[in-house]
Order: structure tokens, then C-alpha cells, then sequence
């Protein structure tokens, strides 16, 4: 999930010999005969030889973190292979993106869950941005995976649905690439300062295994996987081509170099309670993140294990909004929540 040692040890030094440099050649102008004495240069810096080892102290503390693999999205922003991305940085103020991608099956539909995604990683540190078909149909392989979809899936209906979560791959090349969530899946232990920067260098890498639900790559690794997923759809031997089925495909071939992460490494996938409304906070400790899909409801339902609450009047989407809404509260509450 970082930089290789090699790398990171030549990245380390090189930003700290670039500091070392600005920091004498714009410090030098402020200081007289004496380190000890100060002036002011003409855009107000003052600087004395503690202002100096403090900074040096500073930038040594930085490097280590890089050699760590705690790189920030200062960091990120230079990596990145693409304009967008670090756009997208700037425009940040800083703080990393979180995407996802949503299209309403019908117009003007919405979901709670969407709002609930939002509020769950900009609590977490992230900026949260929204990817939809606008984001999609100017890239210049979507003519052809369009068309290699439709002869796949036809109508308003889970063939639709199944033609978005291709496109979604699409997008993401289109804004420069970077992470990308399902908007069921919540941060739970998943430190900014960590995670700010892409995994494994920017490789195509999913956090669980074929599915989807948590996703790093630059632009152009995005790209690639998508139109790997065009090559392969008309021999794919998946009796569903699903975006899953077809990574699990694609992923299983070593040549494709992607990086799929085993089930059950990053991602937990179902609400653990002890008993109802008393979270199992030790099963969450070794994942990054929850994935709430319709099955972690399911089983929590059979297990008699729902949140107190009265659902009566909420239809299916609003009632699953609502329970992984109390769930991620109970986490913070019960557990220490997620560490930001």
C-alpha cells in the first residue's frame, strides 16, 4: 500500500535536499552578519537560525513519513499521471477525493444512502465527489463499450444497472483516476494521512477482491482495466457480465497486473453485534472499511440483530439508509469510530 523502499529512501532525499535549498536560498537574504540577528525580507519572512532548525527538524519528520509510506496528497498530487487529478487536489484545498459514482435509474430519483456516503467520509477527512454519465460520455472508449454493453444488457432494469457499473470505470479515468468507493461502503478505520496517496504506486488495486466496493488506481490504470473489460466481455464465460464477474476475469490473469486483494483483508462486509445495538467492536479492528451492501441487511434482519428503531414507514432503500446510518453512530459511539 506505499511507495517501494528504494523509491521512497530517493524520494525521501530528494524532497529534503529540495527543502534544504529553498530554505537557504530564501532564508539566506534575511540574515546579517549574525544567524542571531533578524530582518525582514520584502514579503515579510523573518527568519533566525531556530526558525532554521526548526524547519530542518520539520522537513526531516516529513521525509521519514514518506519513507513510511505516510506520503501526503501534496505527495500524490506530483505522482499523479494526469492534469484532472491534480486539479481535483487543488480545487481539494488539500484534502483527498473520495468518488463514487451514481446515475438515477429513473430522473430526479435519489438516494438516502448517497447522502449518508457523503456525510461518512467528509467526516473522515475526504472531499466526496459524485461521478455520473456526464463524467463518462466524453471519454473516447465510450462509443465502444457502449455498444459491446447493449448487446449484453438491454432495458431500464438490473441490465441497465449492470451497463452503469461499467461506465463507472470510465469516469473515473476521466477525472485523472484516484479512489473510488461503492456509495454503501463507509470509512471505519481508515486514516487520511495514511491513505491520502494511491496504493501500490497507482496500480489498478480493489480492496475486495472482484468486488468493486473499494478502488485505487490512477487515470490511466483506469482506463486500461476498462478497456481490458471491452476485450473481454465477447469471450468472458461469466453467465452474468457483471463489472465483478469480468475483474474477477481480468484479474486472474498475471499478465493484466492488477492488484485484487483477497475477501475479508480490507473490507468487512456484514454489521457484528454482540447483541442488538451493542456493536462487536473487536471484529472491525483490521478493516479499512464497511461495505453495507443489501445482503449485510439481510442477515443482520435473520439474525433478529435490526437496530432499535421504528421502520415502520420507510420503504426498502430508506430503511437500509437508516440502519447503517444508526450502525456507523453506535460505531463511534461504542467503538472509538473512524480515525481521521
Amino acid at each position: 500500500m506505499s511507495l517501494t523502499l528504494d523509491k521512497k529512501r530517493k524520494l525521501s532525499v530528494g524532497l529534503l535536499a529540495v527543502l534544504c535549498i529553498f530554505l537557504f536560498s530564501n532564508v539566506s537574504s534575511s540574515l546579517g552578519p549574525s544567524h542571531e540577528s533578524k530582518r525582514p525580507d520584502p514579503r515579510g519572512l523573518v527568519a533566525n537560525q531556530a526558525d532554521i532548525d526548526e524547519l530542518m527538524q520539520e522537513a526531516k519528520i516529513q521525509a521519514e513519513k514518506i519513507a513510511h509510506g505516510e506520503f501526503n496528497v501534496e505527495i500524490q498530487s506530483v505522482q499523479d499521471d494526469t492534469h484532472e487529478m491534480k486539479e481535483i487536489v487543488e480545487e481539494s484545498k488539500g484534502r483527498p477525493v473520495m468518488h463514487t459514482f451514481f446515475q438515477p435509474l429513473e430522473e430526479g430519483a435519489s438516494d438516502p444512502l448517497l447522502d449518508l456516503w457523503r456525510k461518512e467520509w467528509e467526516s473522515n477527512g475526504f472531499e466526496t465527489r459524485v461521478l455520473n454519465m456526464q463524467d463518462v460520455e466524453s471519454n473516447p472508449a465510450y462509443p465502444e463499450m457502449k455498444a459491446m454493453a447493449e448487446a449484453f444488457f438491454t432495458g431500464k432494469d438490473a441490465g441497465y444497472y449492470n451497463m452503469l457499473c461499467f461506465y463507472r470505470y470510465l469516469a473515473m479515468a476521466n477525472v485523472g483516476g484516484g479512489w473510488m468507493s461503492d456509495y454503501d461502503t463507509f470509512p471505519i478505520n481508515f486514516p487520511i494521512e495514511k491513505y491520502s496517496g494511491l496504493a501500490n504506486d497507482g496500480k489498478f488495486t480493489s480492496f475486495q477482491a472482484h468486488v468493486p466496493s473499494l478502488i485505487s488506481a490512477s487515470g490511466s490504470e483506469w482506463q486500461r482495466v476498462a478497456e481490458l473489460f471491452i476485450k473481454q466481455m465477447p469471450v468472458s464465460t461469466a453467465d452474468w457480465k457483471s463489472d465483478m464477474f469480468l475483474l474477477q476475469e481480468v484479474g486472474n490473469v498475471k499478465e493484466n497486473d492488477i492488484i485484487l486483494y483477497d475477501q475479508g483483508s480490507y473490507v468487512e462486509t456484514f454489521l457484528k453485534y454482540k447483541e442488538r445495538d451493542v456493536v462487536d467492536c473487536g471484529k472491525y479492528k483490521r478493516f479499512l472499511v464497511l461495505h453495507c451492501s443489501h445482503l449485510a441487511i439481510t442477515t443482520i434482519e435473520e439474525q433478529d440483530l435490526v437496530p432499535t428503531y421504528d421502520y415502520s414507514e420507510m420503504d426498502e432503500t430508506v430503511k437500509r439508509a437508516k440502519i447503517t446510518e444508526i450502525f456507523m453512530d453506535q460505531w463511534r459511539e461504542q467503538c472509538g469510530g473512524s480515525i481521521s
